[in-house]
């Protein structure tokens, strides 16, 4: 007889300096009643070390900021793409920016999308939801259900 394994929750992990920044998405997932584990780090560095550690579940979705200390974005965004094992992962820039080079140079690295930090709750609430769906959709992509004898 074959079982289904169910799937867990969405996993994101969000690489910002901006602790507020974070901290107000993650009352949007809160406010949404979202069942996510979100996870934030600093910067670049630190959100390697994350992935790096032995028995730590790799996300669905990394949200990465642009300008963060020791490691920008973009060297972080080019460095995840070329790691074995974690370039598969769907990576969102989210950032203050909207410079058009910004947005041509993060797509170039790999992102699958580029949202400018909007500048009130409600579209903040609005990229909580697009979050979720890319870390949904990642899921079934990455982890779909398997058959165990």
């Amino acid at each position: 007889m074959k079982k289904e394994i169910p799937m867990t929750k969405s996993r994101i992990l969000v690489a910002d300096d901006d602790k507020d920044d974070f901290n107000t998405l993650k009352d949007a997932f809160e406010l949404m009643e979202q069942e996510v584990d979100l996870i934030h780090v600093n910067d670049g560095y630190k959100l390697f070390e994350v992935l790096m550690q032995h028995n730590f579940r790799l996300p669905d979705l990394i949200v990465l900021d642009i300008n963060m200390p020791r490691m920008d974005g973009f060297v972080t965004l080019a460095r995840i793409k070329s790691e074995r094992g974690i370039s598969e992962i769907p990576v969102v820039v989210y950032s203050t920016s909207s410079d058009n080079d910004h947005i041509t140079k993060s797509y170039h690295l790999g992102a699958t999308a580029f949202i400018t930090k909007p500048c009130n709750f409600k579209g903040i609430m609005d990229v909580a939801r697009s979050l979720q769906h890319y870390s949904e959709h990642a899921t079934d992509i990455l982890h779909p259900l398997r058959a165990v004898n």
